[in-house]
């Protein structure tokens, strides 16, 4: 650091830290907003998987209901045709 100032001066050792220092900043921010839009990504996908686990759940509820009465009104005229 000593030998850089004797070199180059202060003004110039100043610039290369701001610009190191504007560098770590510039850096930092992309990091951030890259690990925000990951998680909101992640959190978007979570909820769509999770609703459609859900609508097939209620498919399948539909299903074995409506399977369910057809079986009981086959039953019944089965019962009735004896």
């Amino acid at each position: 650091m000593k030998e850089e100032i004797l070199n180059n001066g202060i003004e110039a050792t100043e610039t290369k830290q701001i610009n190191k220092a504007a560098l770590y900043f510039g850096l930092l921010v992309v990091v951030s907003v890259t690990a925000i839009i990951s998680i909101g990504m992640n959190v978007r996908n979570s909820i769509i998987n999770s609703n459609l686990q859900y609508q097939i759940q209620q498919r399948d509820s539909i299903i074995y209901t409506c399977k369910g009465e057809i079986d009981e009104l086959t039953l019944n005229v089965y019962e009735l045709s004896k």
